[in-house]
């Protein structure tokens, strides 16, 4: 099953785009530079959400790809979604974060790419090995 990798590829993905610029010519506009603003917690929980989803799409091709695994990840994906949708860049939708400078473009992308690809593999999960007691 891929939907594992896209799921780590997305959680890098935004993870990076984090440092990248939101605001067209405007190099120090990126979701890092708001860090240490009063509402720079919002900014740790992003950068969590983004890093726990690539982990568990890790531990999916390590250890096979459950369904909790894979709905933990629509999670860690909608917490960006709703963080930006709440006011971390003025109200703004996932939509309309395509209309930003490259680092808000590649954080929605890796939201809607990866809530995709965890919504995936939480259809068409990895079946449970359970060792057998009878040896």
């Amino acid at each position: 099953m891929n939907a594992r990798y896209g799921i780590i590829a997305a959680g890098v993905l935004g993870a990076l785009a984090a440092f990248l610029p939101f605001i067209p010519g405007d190099w120090s506009s990126s979701l890092w530079a708001a860090h240490d603003s009063r509402d720079g917690v919002h900014t740790y929980l992003v950068l969590l959400a983004f890093i726990g989803a690539a982990a568990l799409g890790a531990l999916g091709v390590k250890h096979g790809m459950q369904r909790w695994k894979a709905f933990a990840a629509i999670v860690c994906f909608a917490l960006p979604a709703f963080e930006f949708a709440r006011g971390i860049s003025g109200d703004a939708t996932i939509l309309q974060l395509f209309g930003l400078a490259i680092g808000a473009k590649l954080v929605a992308l890796a939201t809607l790419a990866g809530t995709i690809c965890a919504i995936v593999a939480a259809t068409r999960p990895d079946p449970v090995v359970r060792p057998s007691v009878i040896t």
